[in-house]
């Protein structure tokens, strides 16, 4: 919430609401027999457009990018965030996976396979992914559950706040090791 006044001129009180609740989508995915997983990585997935020339079709483009993200995951280990906004003409999509940052080169690898081979990215944009760790809980964590959850849904959320604005503690992790 936050307040713009001009004197003589009145005030303007503004405010957001969630759409929806990111502990809540979150739960059922990082949990699992009663006990949070035990490592969690955020994968960014940044789509940049060549060219201007593309502002209709691009909307279209990153729509198809986010269909086979969606492909990408196990739906009962990971989770595509809902759309969270743009910075500027770039797309930026999150996952958060419950991997570790030695094996999410395996995500990130199939990521870049299944949504770098659309032609219509191929032709109008680029792809970039990148991953972070979300720390882990202390070993003798007296919250509850649902509270480590929302704690995690915080540290995400202000990630990605961050990290619309910033590329700086999201890391390339090229796996180089497996490729044939």
């Amino acid at each position: 919430m936050w307040v713009a006044s001009e004197p003589g001129a009145g005030s303007t009180f503004s405010f957001t609401l969630p759409l929806y609740s990111l502990a809540k989508l979150l739960l059922p995915v990082i949990t699992h027999q009663g006990r949070l997983r035990e490592s969690l990585v955020i994968v960014r997935v940044e789509l940049t457009p060549q060219s201007k020339s593309l502002r209709g079709s691009w909307k279209e483009t990153c729509e198809q990018c986010l269909e086979r993200l969606r492909l990408c995951i196990y739906v009962d280990k990971d989770l595509v965030l809902p759309a969270t906004g743009t910075s500027g003409p770039v797309e930026t999509l999150f996952v958060v996976a419950s991997t570790d940052m030695q094996q999410v080169g395996i995500l990130m690898d199939r990521i870049r396979d299944q949504i770098g081979s659309l032609p219509r990215l191929k032709a109008g944009g680029s792809l970039r992914v990148t991953a972070e760790k979300i720390p882990d809980a202390p070993a003798a964590d007296p919250r509850t559950l649902e509270q480590q959850v929302w704690g995690i849904a915080d540290y995400v959320t202000e990630v990605i706040q961050q990290g619309l604005g910033s590329k700086e503690k999201f890391t390339e992790k090229e796996n180089h090791e497996n490729a044939h």
